[in-house]
């Protein structure tokens, strides 16, 4: 077998964080390539994506804003995290449209209150 080739068959995958837990997409990207130097491993190429979402348009609609690079033509993973209130959900919702509209080939979301750094 092939070890370099990633096991990711759609290009790579892409750690997005949503508001707040960028440090944590940091340690998940570096947890994923120890992962894949280790023997019998295969390697993933991982990039870390932040979706920006910067207020309002003139006419009312969210600013989204985002490298195209790291989401196209890839495996998608968004960390999320609790409680739930409405503008939290609603990001995460602007986050899922923004990917899907660049590419992602697959969207996973991963949602609980565990993903803390405290």
């Amino acid at each position: 077998m092939n070890r370099d080739l990633p096991i990711c068959l759609y290009g790579g995958l892409a750690l997005i964080a949503t508001p707040g837990l960028e440090p944590l997409v940091s340690q998940l990207k570096e947890g994923v390539k120890n992962f894949g130097e280790r023997a019998n491993n295969y390697r993933t190429p991982v990039d870390i994506g932040l979706v920006q979402i910067d207020g309002l348009r003139i006419n009312g609609e969210p600013k989204i804003g985002s490298s195209p690079k790291w989401i196209c033509q890839h495996d998608c993973v968004i960390l999320a995290s609790g409680p739930g209130t409405p503008e939290m959900v609603t990001n995460l919702l602007l986050t899922i449209y923004h990917v899907r509209c660049q590419g992602a080939k697959r969207i996973h979301v991963i949602f609980g209150y565990w993903l803390t750094l405290e």
